[in-house]
């Protein structure tokens, strides 16, 4: 099931503990380890907390997400840009693209 293996590596890429999502969740530590362990589904509410949690897509934790975007796979940097990303404003996204062109064009060059 993809739901379990990839809350477990999203969770660990991003270095929180069961017991830290659980408290985040307001479920105990054992009920958020079933949801990692397969023996348990998360409801659409709680799948939804646990995206928020997380600051995954449900796509991604389901399994719809291309390989390529496989947090697992990703560097350190990597993981941190894509776990914070969110949080930018619609300025700050602006920003990131222009700075991202800027940093490709030298790379082609």
């Amino acid at each position: 099931m993809f739901l379990s293996s990839r809350l477990r590596e999203f969770r660990m890429g991003t270095g929180a503990t069961q017991g830290m999502v659980a408290s985040h969740l307001s479920i105990s530590r054992e009920a958020y380890s079933q949801y990692e362990n397969g023996k348990r589904k998360p409801s659409l509410d709680s799948l939804c907390a646990i995206c928020r949690a997380l600051s995954v897509s449900a796509d991604f934790l389901l399994g719809q997400a291309p390989v390529s975007l496989s947090f697992s796979t990703m560097s350190p940097q990597e993981r941190y840009i894509i776990t914070h990303l969110h949080r930018l404003d619609r300025d700050g996204l602006d920003l990131m693209m222009l700075i991202l062109q800027t940093l490709l064009e030298q790379d082609l060059t």
